[in-house]
């Protein structure tokens, strides 16, 4: 586990997966329709809870400001600030590590919260937390 500062906030354009984790994929693909593809974006994760049950929020970098809008998607924003964070290299097939991933930095001895922020690079997946006071 590292901790990681995030400078500045991060934009998003976002898609609400309908079910977690059934839609999940559905979700990228249909903000990748609304976006045109990802190139030149950076994906994201968001995760957190709702009346006990987990919502997940397909994300990619914005361009430019009022581009939700435009595209018709939502939006959302990564605060800046210190993230506990653990790297999952590789991660395409390993999808089951995720839960086991955030539960581990959640039960760490760092204060946490949610939502739950999958950061992906390439092949490999930064799982964060954002850290509390």
């Amino acid at each position: 586990m590292k901790i990681y500062t995030l400078e500045k906030d991060i934009t998003t354009l976002c898609e609400k997966a309908k079910e977690f984790p059934h839609d999940v994929k559905a979700a990228f693909e249909r903000l990748i329709a609304k976006t045109g593809g990802f190139e030149g974006r950076t994906m994201f994760g968001i995760s957190y809870l709702e009346n006990g049950k987990l919502v997940y929020i397909a994300a990619c970098s914005a361009k430019e400001p009022g581009e939700a809008e435009k595209l018709g998607t939502g939006e959302w924003t990564i605060p800046k600030g210190d993230y506990l964070t653990e790297l999952i290299e590789n991660w395409q097939g390993k999808e089951h590590l995720f839960e086991a991933t955030f539960k581990k930095l959640g039960d760490s001895e760092y204060p946490t919260a949610m939502p739950g922020i999958e950061w992906y690079y390439g092949e490999d997946v930064k799982c964060m937390l954002p850290l509390t006071d």
